[in-house]
C-alpha cells in the first residue's frame, strides 16, 4: 500500500499503538475497496466480517433509520464486533463514493490479543463512539 497509509497508520490512535512491523504487516493483509453511495458496509445485528478504516468519501450510522452519527476519513467503523463486543447495533451506510481498507476480522482479533493497547483502544472506541 502507499506511504500515506502508512501515514495514517502512524497518526492514528489506533493503529499507530502498534509496533512498526505489525502495522506494516496489517496494511499488506488490508483491502482496498470501493463502494457506491448508499450501500451498507455493515447491517445492525449481522456478523460483520472487517473493520473498515475509511479513507475517502463519507459513511453515516444509523439506527432504526435515524442518522446519528456521520464519519469521514481516517475513521474507523466495525470497531463492536472487531472487539468482540457484540454484533453490529447500527447500520453503517455509504453517503457518497467511498474507499476504504478493509481488514479481517479474524487479524484484527488476533492483534487485539498480541497487542494488549491496540485491543483496549479498539474496545474504548467502540464504547464511546456515541457517548
Amino acid at each position: 500500500m502507499s506511504d500515506s497509509v502508512k501515514s495514517i497508520f502512524e497518526k492514528h490512535s489506533l493503529f499507530s499503538l502498534l509496533p512498526d512491523d505489525a502495522q506494516i504487516k496489517l496494511i499488506d493483509l488490508g483491502e482496498i475497496k470501493h463502494y457506491k453511495a448508499e450501500e451498507k458496509l455493515i447491517t445492525e445485528g449481522e456478523f460483520n466480517q472487517s473493520l473498515f478504516l475509511i479513507l475517502d468519501g463519507s459513511v453515516r450510522i444509523s439506527n432504526s433509520g435515524e442518522t446519528i452519527a456521520t464519519l469521514l476519513g481516517n475513521r474507523i467503523v466495525g470497531e463492536i464486533s472487531s472487539s468482540g463486543m457484540g454484533s453490529p447495533v447500527a447500520d453503517v451506510i455509504t453517503d457518497s463514493e467511498v474507499k476504504v481498507i478493509a481488514f479481517p476480522i479474524d487479524v484484527i482479533t488476533d492483534y487485539s490479543s498480541d497487542y494488549p493497547d491496540f485491543g483496549e483502544q479498539l474496545r474504548h472506541i467502540g464504547m464511546n463512539r456515541f457517548g
